[in-house]
């Protein structure tokens, strides 16, 4: 993904450039925004426009740095702006707060990833191969997917119940009766059985 400078006056954009610019989809970008991972602002006569800092903040808590002073450090973001960016992380569920103390130190938090956020290492995975394919970076990808106790290379995809993965051309998606455009034949969102919630009445199309 692109680095950007991360300051008080970090340049935003309209969907469509921050979405060519960070190799993300718009609707993802619409989503993120949704979760509270984006910063949208917004412009008079212009609409919505986007910056990618909660992004970046989420990129380096799933590599790893989990203190304040490491992710300041690495993105050079005013140590305000980082903590209203780890506090809406937190308030939605993706990051989660832990005291530690240091020798002659008063208590500090660490920020853990939550499931939530740990399963957003999938997403932004194949969002970064997507943009690694078809928008590359003239120094090559910024991250490569390995696995840890072979250095096999990996890379994100469908996969069946069976384990195998599952080809593009073999994949189908199949409206569900959750869907606001779900016609009476549609299977029900989530499959009938004892554990399973009460049936919720899709909502209007957005």
């Amino acid at each position: 993904m692109i680095q950007f400078e991360l300051t008080d006056d970090s340049p935003v954009y309209v969907i469509s450039v921050a979405a060519q610019l960070s190799g993300l989809h718009p609707q993802t970008l619409r989503t993120y925004d949704r979760l509270g991972l984006v910063s949208p602002g917004r412009a008079a006569g212009r609409g919505r426009r986007y910056s990618l800092r909660d992004i970046l903040v989420l990129r380096e808590v799933l590599s790893g740095r989990t203190r304040f002073a490491e992710i300041r450090d690495v993105l050079g973001v005013a140590p305000d702006m980082l903590s209203a960016r780890l506090a809406g992380l937190v308030e939605h569920g993706v990051l989660a707060r832990e005291p530690y103390q240091e020798p002659g130190r008063r208590t500090r938090y660490a920020y853990r990833l939550t499931p939530a956020g740990r399963d957003l290492a999938v997403v932004l995975g194949a969002l970064q191969q997507w943009g690694d394919e078809y928008l590359p970076r003239p120094s090559g990808p910024s991250v490569l997917r390995r696995r840890r106790d072979t250095s096999e290379p990996l890379h994100v995809g469908f996969v069946g119940d069976d384990g195998r993965e599952v080809g593009l051309d073999d994949v189908e998606l199949v409206r569900s009766a959750a869907h606001p455009a779900a016609g009476p034949d549609a299977p029900p969102a989530v499959p009938p059985g004892p554990d399973a919630p009460p049936a919720v009445p899709p909502g209007p199309a957005r």
